[in-house]
């Protein structure tokens, strides 16, 4: 079964705003550092006001 689960991310800026994400925080408190980012996707939030978030594909 596959389930959403929200985590912390760590993330770097580049100076036009583009984002690359380091490292992830897991549930239980373990963190995983990025590897290699698959996909960045613009997607609004219905919840949070339809303000534009991302949702980042990532191995680790």
């Amino acid at each position: 079964m596959t389930r959403k689960v929200n985590v912390e991310v760590d993330v770097h800026f580049d100076v036009d705003g583009n984002m690359q994400p380091t490292a992830i925080k897991w549930e239980d408190g373990r963190v995983f550092s990025v590897d290699r980012v698959l996909d960045i996707r613009q997607a609004a939030s219905l919840k949070a006001g339809g303000q534009g978030t991302s949702d980042i594909y990532a191995e680790f």
